[in-house]
């Protein structure tokens, strides 16, 4: 079989599990993107330490260690955000409520 396809086929997969990963089975895009591109590196025929080597270069030299801390932190806030951590703590410690933000709706995070 001609290689080409098979490079074409492994995007067309790696397209369709990070839409039903992320819509299906609820995974955090952030992490779902950096895994679907880990793997699709690894199925084009690209060693491992290869794989890594591009990845950060097409991340980016500055965002290769920030935008990674930032996508996590996300993750984290969300978490937070979603177990109810926020309403637990005592008003005086935020300046704006999260209502005064958003007009008088509360947040949730399923929007």
């Amino acid at each position: 079989m001609n290689p080409d396809a098979l490079r074409i086929g492994a995007v067309v997969v790696a397209v369709i599990a990070l839409i039903l990963l992320v819509t299906r089975f609820r995974l955090h895009p952030f992490v779902t993107l950096i895994v679907v591109s880990i793997f699709l590196g690894l199925a084009c025929g690209l060693p491992p330490v290869e794989v890594i080597k591009h990845f950060e270069k097409g991340f980016g030299d500055v965002l290769s260690f920030v935008g990674i801390v930032i996508g996590l932190g996300t993750m984290l806030g969300g978490m937070l955000v979603f177990s109810g951590v926020p309403s637990a703590l005592p008003p005086g410690w935020f300046p704006l409520e999260a209502k005064n933000l958003f007009h008088g709706r509360s947040f949730s995070p399923r929007c």
